[in-house]
């Protein structure tokens, strides 16, 4: 029975000093996570830039002028957007200038008639 009586004893004093080291080792494990997690997170922030920077000009310009998740700041969407929508309504008024000449030559038979403009 001493021999139990001792053990229990020094089982005692260990549980005291595990109590005193216990919350600065959790302190420590939890600076160590946070650490961790930033690292994490900075690491995913860098994936997600180099993949915006593979990602080919054409994906990009579409991302940029037809979707609100791109990357890049609102002054570059609305001036993207803007210059799109400028060439397309000029090329939209050439196509419709060019469509509407030929079919007054059609209507007008000035190239596949018997009077070929010259």
């Amino acid at each position: 029975i001493p021999c139990i009586h001792e053990e229990l004893h020094n089982s005692l004093v260990s549980l005291q000093e595990l109590s005193h080291t216990l919350p600065q080792i959790q302190s420590h494990v939890a600076e160590i996570r946070r650490i961790y997690d930033s690292g994490r997170e900075k690491a995913k922030t860098l994936v997600t830039d180099l993949s915006w920077l593979n990602t080919e000009w054409h994906e990009r310009w579409r991302v940029i002028i037809f979707t609100n998740h791109s990357p890049v700041s609102r002054w570059w969407t609305a001036t993207m957007r803007v210059l799109f929508a400028a060439t397309f309504i000029t090329f939209g008024w050439i196509a419709w200038v060019a469509i509407a000449g030929a079919y007054t030559a059609h209507r007008q038979r000035l190239v596949w008639g018997e009077r070929l403009m010259s």
